[in-house]
């Protein structure tokens, strides 16, 4: 773990909570703010807080290498972060990807959700596990199914006190609807 740098964003948190938590509040601020990619203005992030520590992921592009994950770790409270940015997935779905967010579950494994583009009008939400603080994944799995035009917002997965998981979903067409995708398993 190394120093804090600083950014010209904050860097919001999801805080699930403990038992009988509500999901009131559960966006919160960092007290300070962190450069998540030295030489990508344009990262989107997202981090969660749990029994590990903080977990904070973003995407940054390229032509060069597409679209890569990245990750970095506080394990106090988010004073200090890992120096170096982690690749979590060098290229994923070949660079089309958006809008990285995690999931501490209760469990206290970590869930990865992302948007993950197929063939052309195949745009769905993507989910991937780690019961092992981020260190390895499960293979992705679509959390709806397709092919479909699907939107997912960063931050909106959250997992209920009976464990259900709820993403909510919009379906983009002539007629775009919302829905929200469930999982009684994980």
């Amino acid at each position: 773990e190394g120093a804090a740098t600083t950014a010209p964003w904050p860097i919001g948190v999801v805080n699930p909570g403990g038992a009988g938590a509500s999901l009131a509040g559960a966006y919160a601020y960092l007290p300070t703010t962190l450069a998540v990619s030295p030489d990508s203005a344009q990262a989107v992030a997202a981090a969660i807080d749990g029994v590990g520590g903080l977990h904070l992921a973003w995407l940054a592009s390229s032509a060069q290498v597409g679209t890569r994950i990245f990750r970095r770790r506080s394990t106090d409270g988010g004073r200090t972060w890992s120096l170096s940015p982690e690749t979590l997935f060098p290229n994923e779905a070949r660079g089309r990807v958006r809008s990285v967010s995690l999931l501490r579950l209760r469990s206290g494994a970590i869930a990865l959700f992302y948007m993950r583009a197929g063939p052309a009008g195949d745009f769905r939400p993507f989910v991937r596990f780690s019961e092992a603080e981020g260190r390895d994944w499960s293979d992705p799995a679509p959390c709806v199914d397709g092919p479909g035009d699907f939107r997912v917002a960063n931050g909106r997965a959250v997992q209920l006190p009976d464990g259900r998981i709820v993403l909510p979903v919009e379906r983009r067409g002539e007629r775009s609807t919302a829905f929200f995708a469930l999982s009684d398993d994980g």
